[in-house]
């Protein structure tokens, strides 16, 4: 396909316009369009627009265009336009008019005159009128001539023009009616114009720049009265002519595209590759580069919507957690050393007679803030035995504890005792500080040992002493202070891959069990893919999560520091459309060494023996609620 735009003016280059009820004023219509246009609304009148003004053609008179016939009647080709002379032409509103010529001289008319809808009433010189406003024998308006009625001249050259101009019409046109006194009267529409969208505007013209200060609106109307047009005429007969070469033809039925394989791909249509209107490769291009501006990174992630579906255990649902960790921080100062924001401390339990279940006994600690807990239940630990427990709290944090639980419907007292173990001696008063605190049931024997915490680091603060159901209670804090160079100044947690895209079928917390550790969890998505490319997929998992794609293992990932592993980096190509997402996650159930004093309930102390036990539990509460008794051949311990 080639064109050569030097040369002549061909048929297929003339364009019209038509008034369409649904788009309006439609231009730049080939005459293959324009015929196409009237086989389906026959009687359509179409608009050609020209420096010389505007013709109204039905489908006859179009298809017998030609290139010349749209030129207007004066062209620089040929030597009729005078253009611009000197450098102070002169200017009337949007009329210029140029040379020594006269505006009313009637062959030069043309020259001066607007592009667009307008209407003139010429001067009026007919012998005996007056000239108001005037030089007795310049042009101009004048009262009506001798005979004639008053305020209405003839037709002549050089008089008032009427523009009527703006809101997406054409065709509209008018004449002024001018009084005896110069002054405009009256404008009568001699033509309403088509596709008008609001009131045009309309302004008063004289060339010879004598009258001004015309103001005039104009008002659409809408025309009530029935049209009936009667075809009699051999000429009335609409004749299409659909030659290919007037215009860029309809290119369909061409054919079928089919695919490699032979398949059927539809109708083949090459004005998708080459087109005169448009430039479908250019389209598709602007297309996908605001995709691409638009487009974020990543553009998808595991947080980014929430899955089709959640499998994890006997729960299915669709109810994801955000998660967080230090322990996944980007920023390495905070997983060692003095900046450390959470550490692992070590207490001790112990509990004498608050360990049955239905009591509820337990010791809670939640950050001022609100944003970390943990907690100590007197169920999980063995009667008359200490306990040695890690827990990961918060360094240079105020953590507030309350204790809870119910015996014979009384409440719970807490405060300090001075050492860990049975008959515990309580330390009253207000900001008394100390290593160990114990909760005690009110309706229970006063011993203060039904559940004590000792803490190796950090010590526990006792404000606010007072009287609760006959026993002596206070409140209680416990704070970890480590000093060093920015130790504790940030308490945020750091930006990371896992701290950005980790999510969990369960809430995060620091409550033993709480992570049903030891199952596997599926989380599925159904993701549309834009754009047939290579994709790269990355990720980490804590302890192990697998990757698949359209149920194609594609990951497996056992690292949850710092940034994805080189072999956690995957690139694949991925064809347009939707496709499954599929993520297996197992978190690794950790054991813990719990360290117990074993005492043989004789009176010699120095028969006590430290042994270490490993313990280790899986399952739902049901299935672990086993208990291994270790008895002495005597009985007594």
């Amino acid at each position: 396909m080639s064109f050569n735009i030097f040369g002549p003016t061909q048929k297929r280059d003339i364009t019209v316009g038509y008034i369409s009820t649904d788009r309006g004023y439609v231009q730049n219509v080939s005459i293959l369009a324009a015929n196409n246009y009237a086989f389906k609304n026959p009687g359509t009148i179409f608009i050609i627009q020209t420096r010389d003004g505007v013709k109204y053609f039905n489908i006859n008179e179009v298809n017998n265009l030609k290139p010349e016939d749209i030129l207007p009647s004066n062209t620089a080709a040929d030597g009729t336009c005078q253009g611009v002379v000197g450098l102070s032409p002169q200017v009337i509103g949007d009329v210029v008019a140029i040379g020594t010529g006269s505006p009313g001289n009637s062959s030069n008319l043309h020259d001066f005159l607007p592009r667009g809808p307008y209407a003139q009433l010429p001067d009026l010189s007919e012998t005996g009128g007056s000239n108001p406003g005037g030089d007795p024998g310049d042009d101009g308006p004048v009262s009506g001539p001798s005979g004639g009625p008053s305020g209405i001249g003839t037709v002549g050259t050089g008089g008032p023009i009427v523009v009527i101009s703006g809101c997406g019409g054409v065709g509209a046109a008018a004449v002024p009616i001018i009084g005896n006194d110069g002054g405009i009267l009256d404008i009568v529409v001699t033509a309403g114009g088509f596709g008008y969208r609001c009131p045009p505007k309309v302004s008063v013209i004289d060339p010879n720049r004598r009258g001004s200060g015309v103001v005039a609106t104009s008002v659409i109307g809408v025309s009530t009265s029935p049209t009936l047009i009667t075809y009699d005429d051999e000429d009335d007969f609409e004749i299409y002519d659909f030659d290919p070469r007037n215009g860029n033809p309809d290119l369909t039925g061409y054919g079928n595209r089919v695919g490699p394989d032979g398949q059927d791909l539809g109708d083949w249509d090459p004005t998708l590759y080459a087109t005169f209107a448009k430039d479908p490769i250019g389209i598709e291009i602007a297309r996908y580069q605001k995709y691409l501006k638009e487009l974020r990174n990543p553009w998808w992630s595991t947080r980014k919507e929430t899955p089709l579906n959640i499998a994890f255990g006997d729960k299915k649902d669709r109810v994801k957690h955000d998660v967080q960790h230090h322990a996944w921080d980007g920023d390495e100062k905070l997983k060692s050393g003095l900046n450390t924001q959470h550490k692992d401390v070590e207490f001790e339990v112990f509990t004498q007679g608050g360990n049955q279940a239905d009591r509820g006994m337990v010791f809670k600690f939640v950050s001022e803030d609100g944003s970390h807990k943990f907690q100590f239940k007197a169920e999980s630990y063995k009667d008359s035995r200490k306990t040695k427990v890690t827990k990961k709290i918060r360094v240079n944090t105020t953590y507030l504890i309350t204790a809870s639980g119910s015996f014979k419907g009384g409440g719970v007292e807490q405060g300090l005792v001075g050492n860990l173990g049975r008959d515990a001696k309580e330390i009253k008063g207000n900001n008394k500080k100390g290593s160990t605190i114990f909760a005690d049931f009110v309706k229970s024997s006063n011993d203060n040992d039904d559940l004590q915490v000792r803490a190796t680091q950090g010590r526990f603060t006792a404000t606010g002493e007072r009287k609760f159901e006959g026993h002596s209670t206070t409140d209680l804090e416990y704070r970890f202070d480590v000093k060093g160079p920015g130790a504790g100044t940030d308490k945020k947690i750091k930006p990371s891959f896992m701290n950005n895209y980790a999510i969990s079928p369960v809430p995060a917390s620091d409550v033993p069990g709480s992570d049903f550790a030891g199952r596997w969890c599926t989380f599925d998505w159904e993701e549309d893919f834009p754009y047939a490319g290579e994709y790269v997929f990355r990720g980490m998992a804590d302890n192990i999560g697998k990757m698949y794609l359209d149920n194609e293992l594609i990951m497996e990932a056992k690292h949850f520091r710092g940034d994805p592993l080189p072999s956690n980096v995957i690139k694949k190509t991925v064809e347009a459309g939707v496709h499954k997402i599929k993520v297996d996650l197992y978190n690794i159930p950790q054991k813990e060494n719990v360290s117990t004093t074993v005492t043989n309930n004789t009176q010699d102390e120095k028969k006590k023996v430290p042994v270490n036990f490993d313990v280790y539990g899986q399952g739902s509460k049901r299935n672990t609620a086993i208990n291994m008794v270790f008895t002495s051949e005597d009985g007594k311990h």
